[in-house]
């Protein structure tokens, strides 16, 4: 094998050591990593460099998912608290999320002096050193900025799972162990100037201001699109989003941008070149992540779509796989918990490895379709990434869409003009008011457009399978795509070869 290849089953190996610590009792875990060591060492030997380095990767993982720190949690009850905000508050159509770290947590930790058994049977002490985190739900208004320093009083609760949601192993991802809900605040302390604060004030503007050139749904949609925002869209559009597979499209997330990135990249290639397409990809990328607040699920959305852009920059998808693994190691490294509980990360991670495995294989399928405004590209594109996240909604989600492919088909080449629109009306309504609304027309013809379809295809019973969820054994179609891919491009290399003789 080549160096790269070593280098990323070692990478794999670490990921499935971090998987093994979740599923596998830790006592087992030594025991049976140690009994693989000597059984390579003493009877392969140096014959297995692979397996040597795979068990390596195995046990560093293991060891990493170890040493994950107990997050501090206050105890539960009626409480008074003083904290300051600390992320960008999370505003919905009633209400707003606020996470506030409480400093010196560790006196309101009980039994700091003990030790105690996580869910993971990591044994760890419960004496805290970082400030507690602690999820408020509160009133719309007033309202309070990044960096406010606040006081409230409420009833802490410690999150549990909601039905088959692990919400509480949601949260801890965000460092949050405790919620409550505060209907009135004080406010302590302004906060100054500073800028994630003026970014997030970007956003409640162009928020703000779509709502002024668009009617509703619409200007709630578009706000999606363009800043992450997820405030105004009805329940029952939501749920249409949800029966049709296209929920990825109410907010930013990797599949989307994956998508995008794919297309514009497409169109740079063709309009500047593949050498200078690259960096025209990563700078647009690197300037929106900015702009919408750098939160953590945007930035790894922005990452994949760098990867994405990466392997259609270097034109070998065995370099762009080893950066989209080298990348998710990566974060996995530093937060462990995202491999298994953020769902945002792995279907980011799995439409972007669809894309640099499949998607130059059902270019050529498709190949009838035609190449103006890059339909062929998109489509492709989106086949790809649904068929490598299927697996992975059917273990998260537990349902399936039978008509979200077919849908995403029809509304995704849609969604990079209806952006474009929206950030042209957008910036056409800073010099008028009425000019953005004209220009705005457009922006809604195409968003009623996408709401239509969505519409249509969700009303049939039928469009939408449900299974239990948890189940890990629809992770093996994993096995059943590789092997296709696999057997895919040996066609294709053998192909070359006979037309090359």
């Amino acid at each position: 094998m080549t160096r790269s290849q070593l280098f990323l089953s070692t990478l794999i190996s670490f990921l499935i050591g971090i998987g093994l610590y979740r599923w596998i009792s830790l006592p087992l875990l030594y025991p049976l990593l140690f009994c693989c060591g000597v059984f390579i060492i003493f009877v392969i030997g140096r014959r297995a460099p692979l397996l040597l380095l795979c068990l390596f990767g195995l046990s560093l993982g293991v060891v990493r998912a170890t040493v994950v720190s107990e997050l501090a949690q206050l105890p539960e009850g009626n409480t008074s608290l003083q904290g300051q905000i600390v992320a960008a508050p999370d505003i919905r159509r009633d209400h707003i999320k606020y996470t506030i770290e409480i400093p010196n947590s560790k006196s309101q930790i009980p039994n700091t002096n003990k030790q105690k058994t996580n869910s993971n049977n990591q044994i760890t002490s419960a004496e805290q050193n970082n400030d507690a985190k602690i999820l408020v739900r509160a009133l719309l208004y007033p309202r309070f900025r990044l960096n406010d320093e606040v006081s409230f009083s409420c009833f802490v609760r410690h999150p549990e799972p909601i039905e088959d949601f692990a919400y509480d192993r949601y949260l801890a991802l965000s460092g949050i162990a405790t919620t409550c809900s505060a209907r009135h605040f004080d406010l302590v302390q302004s906060s100054h100037w500073s800028f994630s604060g003026a970014l997030i004030d970007g956003r409640e503007w162009v928020t703000a201001q779509l709502s002024r050139i668009l009617p509703e749904p619409e200007a709630s949609f578009e706000a999606g699109l363009l800043v992450g925002a997820r405030r105004g869209l009805p329940e029952w559009l939501t749920e249409a989003f949800g029966r049709t597979g296209t929920t990825h499209l109410i907010a930013l997330s990797g599949f989307n941008i994956t998508i995008v990135v794919n297309l514009i990249m497409s169109m740079a290639i063709k309009t500047i070149g593949r050498r200078h397409a690259f960096w025209f990809v990563l700078l647009a990328i690197s300037l929106f992540v900015i702009f919408v607040g750098g939160q953590a699920s945007i930035v790894r959305a922005g990452i994949m779509g760098c990867i994405a852009a990466f392997a259609g920059h270097v034109g070998r998808p065995s370099r762009g796989i080893n950066a989209l693994v080298l990348s998710g190691v990566s974060m996995v490294l530093v937060n462990p918990r995202i491999l298994l509980d953020d769902a945002g990360f792995q279907l980011s991670f799995g439409s972007t490895l669809g894309l640099m495995l499949l998607s130059g294989h059902v270019d050529r399928w498709v190949h009838f379709l035609p190449e103006r405004f890059e339909i062929r590209g998109t489509i492709s594109a989106t086949i790809a990434a649904s068929l490598f996240t299927l697996p992975l909604i059917l273990c998260v989600f537990g349902r399936v869409s039978l008509v979200s492919l077919f849908v995403n088909v029809l509304i995704l080449p849609l969604i990079p003009f209806a952006m474009a629109a929206g950030t042209a009306a957008l910036l056409l309504s800073v010099l008028s008011l009425s000019l953005g609304i004209l220009f705005g027309a457009a922006t809604w013809l195409i968003l009623r457009g996408v709401i239509m379809v969505v519409e249509f295809f969700a009303l049939p019973d039928w469009s939408l399978l449900h299974f239990a969820t948890g189940q890990y054994w629809w992770l093996l179609l994993y096995f059943g795509l590789f092997a296709w891919v696999w057997y895919l491009d040996r066609r294709q290399r053998a192909a070359l070869k006979i037309s090359q003789a």
